[in-house]
């Protein structure tokens, strides 16, 4: 995690103008107005902004959609302010958390249960997910910490351990080990991610606003890593940078690199379409069964429910004793972390899937013919193709039968 800003604690005239916002009163320009530092190109000399995104104030139980007292920050009450007060702030209340990626994803993924409730909803949901890009787009490049020289270089102590591990493991590299290969990077990326996590350009990874710490830094400063060889069927190793630079020996290797980024852009978007077209033809005719059928069948997946199987199973039915419980956003909670039994539609033995497998899911949406929405499965190829070209990162992951079987 990135190191915490220290902020100023606001006094009371100062939370008041805050609190005495609309959200209409949060334009690009007053956000301009009150955050961000002006510089001036003829008295040469800057003037800090109003407020910091990061300063903080009280709010006292039931103030603003909060159950208790609360220390909260001005940068996460102008998202609350501006993006949930006018759609979910009343079901949803304060969300009073550290605004990166990771945790924004599960405030969308929870207030996508709220949307998915009535069209009413999912027309709020679309009207909060254009107030949150707004919010973002208009005002990033004046808050957000730049990248730092200390960042842009390769650490001294990292680069003195790097050689100290090309050394040991040397036989291990010439025999393009990976699993070696990829003990050198992490152990490194661990070090450089601990002496840069009090340096203000490490804000920019650890947020996950741009730029995952694994790949671009890792390619940039520590080392390529293993690329393909097609034309050998196993993988080649370049243990330099790219701040360190390729030598003549790497020319070929790097050749493959980029073949298989540009390959992943172009000609991967192709197979994906095709698929999209098959998985089409073949489901097109596949409709649900009526609200409240079940076909009997004993058969259901047994797993550990995860918070990401969670999210994937949301209002599917868990087999418990003789009943089925639906999972939803008010007992999920109670089931995650625990081994589960859940219906699907794969063990279906009706003539269309029923509603006990189904889930109701798609029920809630107004969905009947579900066939094509199928083609989500082709979806996920051309999303990992496309984010292939950004990311050519060899990464291993042990997992077990089971999880793979989920």
């Amino acid at each position: 995690m990135a190191k915490v800003r220290p902020g100023k604690w606001l006094t009371q005239e100062d939370k008041n103008f805050f609190m005495r916002l609309t959200p209409k009163e949060i334009t690009k320009r007053f956000l301009q107005d009150i955050f961000s530092d002006k510089y001036n190109l003829v008295t040469n000399k800057k003037t800090e902004s109003r407020f910091n995104t990061y300063d903080q104030f009280e709010l006292k139980a039931g103030e603003y959609h909060n159950k208790e007292k609360i220390v909260t920050n001005c940068g996460i009450f102008i998202y609350n302010k501006r993006c949930l007060e006018e759609t979910f702030l009343a079901e949803a209340g304060y969300q009073n958390v550290e605004l990166t990626k990771k945790r924004v994803g599960k405030i969308n993924e929870m207030l996508a249960q709220h949307a998915a409730k009535s069209k009413e909803s999912l027309i709020l949901y679309v009207d909060y997910l254009n107030k949150l890009r707004w919010l973002g787009d208009c005002i990033h490049s004046d808050i957000c910490a730049p990248i730092s020289i200390k960042s842009f270089k390769p650490l001294p102590k990292v680069q003195k351990r790097k050689k100290e591990l090309l050394k040991k493991y040397e036989k291990e590299i010439a025999a393009k080990d990976l699993k070696t290969i990829d003990n050198i990077t992490s152990e490194l990326l661990a070090m450089a991610e601990e002496e840069l996590k009090d340096d203000s350009s490490y804000e920019m990874y650890a947020s996950g606003a741009r730029g995952s710490f694994d790949n671009a830094y890792r390619r940039m400063q520590i080392m390529n890593g293993p690329v393909y060889n097609p034309s050998k069927g196993e993988y080649d190793i370049i243990t330099n940078s790219l701040y360190e630079g390729y030598t003549k020996e790497d020319i070929a290797t790097i050749a493959n690199n980029l073949v298989q980024i540009f390959y992943n852009k172009s000609i991967g978007p192709g197979d994906s379409g095709y698929l999209t077209k098959q998985i089409s033809a073949g489901f097109q005719t596949v409709m649900l069964d009526e609200k409240g059928s079940d076909c009997g069948t004993k058969g259901h997946i047994k797993f550990v429910l995860t918070e990401q199987l969670a999210e994937l199973y949301m209002y599917s039915y868990m087999v418990e004793g003789s009943k089925l419980v639906e999972l939803n956003p008010e007992n999920v909670d109670k089931y995650v972390g625990k081994p589960v039994k859940m219906r699907d539609p794969s063990y279906c033995i009706g003539d269309c899937p029923c509603n006990a497998c189904a889930g109701n899911r798609f029920y809630i949406e107004g969905l009947k013919k579900i066939g094509l929405t199928m083609s989500a499965v082709s979806g996920v190829f051309l999303n990992g193709n496309m984010k292939g070209a950004h990311d050519a990162t060899i990464r291993l992951t042990e997992m077990s039968l089971d999880e793979m079987m989920t």
